[in-house]
């Protein structure tokens, strides 16, 4: 079912050297869809859009932080890998036969190999055999399922990470692992939590690489569908996701999600749109600067709002500095250079780290003069009338 056409977004794939995705589009269609089984936000099926993605796919082009040795990518490895052992206890996870599924470059894989786990990876991007050579694990060049002895199973542990958002059939994604599982196994996953952005309608979550928006109802609403059992969910202990466990034991029948959190979605949409405008035409006065921080979750508002001016965008991700998000010609500043040169306004586009943020950024000196406002401040400025 059909919920809000928003027209185009920004066709965010990566982060550029230049303000322009190249061979790629810049902006892409985008329709917001609710599932009537299980509650389930979804980007509604759009040819153009899946094409773009299988090519992106098979170029190793992904948005957000992978899992990797450095930066937060390590954080964010660390957390899920220590979720991953707690749930495999009382089992050692030596001698675990392990499989993941868009397993990237196979960090995460290398270091449940160096615990003693038998493991294998799928992902189709060619940084997968990059990987596969420099940790010295075993990964197939394919997508999910591929029908070859290395992934046949049985598994005790079929994992994956920030993968099922991405596809357009997350149900036959899942009934295609149980045939895989052994009798006792375990498919262990994380889902960006996508709860915060449905209850306030913010359009930060939505990227084209995404088909499906989870909240911990619609997740286990879709699990149970598929005939599996969801056995736990909880939040990370990093970052934004919902860690979960699903096996094939005492499966629950399914049943019809209620769609209690998407009822008013589109007109919460509506209304942040319309206060990120309300925002802009009073921050950008004449004489004023605005900066955002964290700037990932925010260039959707920057397209839908079109400031008369854009605002100057700061991360502490090092990557990132004096890169663009296309199609927008402003470069990336680190905190420093935010020190350097404040802004009178400073808006936080992260849910994850807003508060921490905020705080960290309150105490500086050099940013006393600087109003620092959290998203869902700016959001509601249309209907709360706020005044800058």
């Amino acid at each position: 079912m059909s919920l809000l056409d928003l027209v185009d977004l920004p066709f965010h794939i990566r982060i550029a050297n230049e303000p322009s995705n190249g061979e790629f589009p810049d902006v892409l269609p985008f329709v917001v869809g609710v599932s009537t089984e299980t509650g389930l936000l979804v980007q509604a099926p759009c040819a153009t859009v899946a094409v773009y993605l299988d090519a992106v796919y098979l170029r190793g082009l992904a948005i957000g932080c992978p899992m990797a040795e450095t930066g937060f990518g390590r954080a964010y490895a660390d957390d899920f890998l220590g979720f991953v052992v707690r749930t495999l206890r009382p089992a050692a996870v030596e001698g675990q036969r392990v499989l993941e599924i868009g397993c990237g470059d196979g960090y995460l894989l290398s270091r449940l190999q160096q615990r003693g786990a038998h493991v294998v990876g799928v992902e189709p991007g060619e940084h997968g055999q990059d990987g596969s050579r420099h940790y010295g694990v075993a990964i197939v060049r394919s997508s999910f399922p591929t029908e070859t002895a290395a992934t046949a199973g049985p598994f005790d542990l079929i994992l994956h990470y920030a993968v099922m958002e991405h596809l357009t059939d997350p149900d036959a994604f899942l009934r295609a692992q149980a045939p895989r599982l052994a009798t006792t196994g375990k498919i262990v996953f994380a889902v960006p939590d996508c709860s915060a952005y449905v209850a306030h309608g913010d359009v930060g979550m939505f990227a084209h690489e995404h088909w499906s928006y989870f909240t911990p109802q619609s997740l286990r609403a879709l699990v149970e569908q598929v005939g599996l059992r969801l056995a736990h969910v909880e939040r990370s202990g990093f970052g934004g996701a919902l860690y979960a466990v699903a096996d094939a034991r005492g499966a629950a029948a399914a049943g019809a999600e209620s769609n209690w959190d998407v009822q008013d979605f589109a007109a919460r949409v509506r209304r942040g749109i319309d206060g990120a405008r309300a925002f802009f035409a009073t921050a950008l006065r004449p004489g004023r600067s605005v900066g955002v921080f964290a700037p990932g979750r925010f260039i959707n508002y920057l397209h839908l709002a079109q400031p008369a001016q854009l605002p100057r965008l700061f991360d502490d991700e090092p990557n990132l500095h004096g890169k663009y998000y296309p199609p927008f010609d402003q470069v990336v500043e680190s905190r420093a250079a935010l020190l350097a040169e404040p802004v009178d306004e400073l808006i936080i586009a992260s849910r994850s780290f807003g508060e921490r943020l905020r705080n960290e950024l309150s105490q500086e000196g050099a940013l006393r003069e600087t109003r620092i406002s959290l998203l869902d401040e700016v959001l509601s400025c249309a209907s709360s009338g706020a005044a800058l």
